[in-house]
């Protein structure tokens, strides 16, 4: 596995351009925004599920919204499970809102809370999704070395990435060393690549 870690990022060449600003950085007022002061741990269980059951779910949210309960959410007097956020995060990327998850990541790093496999994956898609797939491969480093197993969602997300940035020939040998080392594409990863070529 630790081969497979070295040898699999080697040929990937990391973009050093800074993350686009416009979007992102419109949005750093929002996490000054005050939270709602929780007055019970029912209430806090009370208003998350609906927030998420509800809302996020439904996909009916707004950046603003998101952020605002991002920040009720990690003053809780018990935190959330990362599933949690993660269905906010997703509900962010089906708005196509991919500097919002970013920024919201970001913010839930710097108050300690450690993303799951499952988040990390939500990153790489936001990253490749606006053509960063370098900063994508990053993440995907941090992936491997927090011992999780890459799935065919985050191969497909990476190989997608490449492609939209017309690095096929990258695409090419990344899906190559993918099957080398003994993971095996589905039809969706394999249809990507096929694309990207045509």
């Amino acid at each position: 596995m630790i081969g497979f870690k070295a040898t699999l990022l080697s040929p990937i060449s990391h973009s050093r351009a800074s993350f686009p600003r416009n979007g992102v950085s419109s949005l750093s007022k929002l996490l000054t925004t005050s939270h709602p002061k929780s007055k019970s741990k029912d209430s806090d269980r009370a208003r998350l599920h609906e927030f998420i059951h509800g809302k996020c779910k439904s996909g009916k949210i707004n950046l603003h919204e998101a952020f605002n309960f991002f920040d009720y959410m990690i003053h809780m007097q018990t935190t959330p499970p990362m599933s949690s956020f993660n269905i906010l995060f997703n509900a962010l990327v089906k708005n196509k809102h991919y500097g919002g998850v970013i920024s919201l990541q970001t913010r839930m790093n710097s108050v300690g809370l450690v993303p799951d496999f499952i988040t990390l994956n939500i990153l790489i898609n936001c990253l490749c999704k606006m053509s960063r797939v370098g900063y994508g491969f990053v993440v995907f480093g941090a992936l491997l070395r927090r011992g999780f197993n890459p799935d065919d969602a985050t191969f497909t997300c990476l190989i997608k990435g490449l492609c939209m940035e017309g690095r096929i020939m990258e695409a090419t040998q990344f899906l190559k060393k993918m099957i080398s080392f003994g993971y095996r594409p589905n039809v969706v990863t394999f249809a990507t690549l096929i694309h990207g070529l045509c």
